[in-house]
């Protein structure tokens, strides 16, 4: 077939995108040392959101007689996850364990699945769990965290998420900007409403407006109906889909100052 991994990935990423899985499964059987095209197939599907798909190339990498690496069973727990199937997801986990290959990747799947589940103490006892182990293949990463104020956020636990915002900082871990997203998200969603600054313009002051819905956590803000909404409409791709007031108001969780932090304790309770 004489492909390199660029061609064997965009032929495996075609076949999980059109639901050909027997004709992938035939192509990575007729690949010697194959172990890795295993791999890149369960992460094609997982792209994919297949999650039986990800299972059948399980069973079959298994009946093969080869275990999957990290890179497999990120793939695995990450598709369960994105399914609902918290149960499937700690399965794939306890064999990466098994394995001695639950790395930081495999912890940030399951963390992440926790959260989707809406099973955010059982994310932040996983983390809590990573802190204690001190593993360096298992370290909380930018990833870690971002799972953990995702969780806390569309729990509406805005405090608990502003803390682990803290408690990452603390760590050392820079957030990027995946971070200041999902922290304005869940403060739009959740947080107190704050309304634009008057414009210059303005020469009568007047009350603020009442409050404006909040915007989704993705995606562009609704259509705006004067001047000053319209500014804040254009900013709105800039604050992680939240207006320029939402953003404002937003900056009071990430307000730098003497706030209770998290600590490792702390993230389990």
């Amino acid at each position: 077939q004489g492909q390199g991994q660029g061609g064997h990935r965009r032929f495996l990423e075609r076949c999980a995108r059109e639901r050909r899985l027997d004709l992938a499964l035939e192509y990575v059987a007729g690949v010697p040392d194959n172990v890795r095209l295993y791999s890149v197939l369960l992460g094609c599907l997982n792209r994919q959101r297949d999650l039986g798909g990800v299972q059948r190339v399980l069973r079959e990498l298994h009946a093969r007689g080869h275990e999957p690496n990290a890179w497999a069973l990120t793939a695995v727990v990450s598709a369960a996850g994105k399914a609902g199937d918290v149960e499937a997801a700690e399965a794939a986990f306890r064999e990466a364990r098994r394995l001695a290959c639950a790395t930081t990747a495999v912890h940030n799947a399951l963390a992440d699945a926790y959260g989707r589940a809406g099973r955010v103490d059982s994310a932040f006892a996983l983390v809590a769990e990573m802190l204690s182990r001190g593993d360096p293949e298992a370290l909380p990463d930018s990833t870690t965290f971002n799972s953990l104020i995702q969780a806390a956020g569309r729990a509406g636990d805005l405090p608990r998420a502003r803390a682990t915002y803290h408690r990452m900082r603390a760590s050392g871990v820079r957030p990027t900007e995946r971070t200041f997203s999902i922290l304005l998200a869940a403060a739009a969603k959740h947080g107190p409403r704050l309304t634009a600054a008057p414009s210059s313009q303005q020469q009568q002051p007047s009350a603020p407006s009442p409050g404006r819905a909040a915007a989704p956590a993705a995606g562009p803000s609704p259509a705006s109906h004067d001047n000053t909404e319209s500014r804040e409409g254009m900013e709105s791709h800039q604050h992680g889909g939240c207006t320029a007031g939402e953003a404002r108001g937003a900056n009071h969780v990430l307000v730098e100052e003497e706030e209770e932090v998290l600590g490792p304790g702390d993230l389990a309770r």
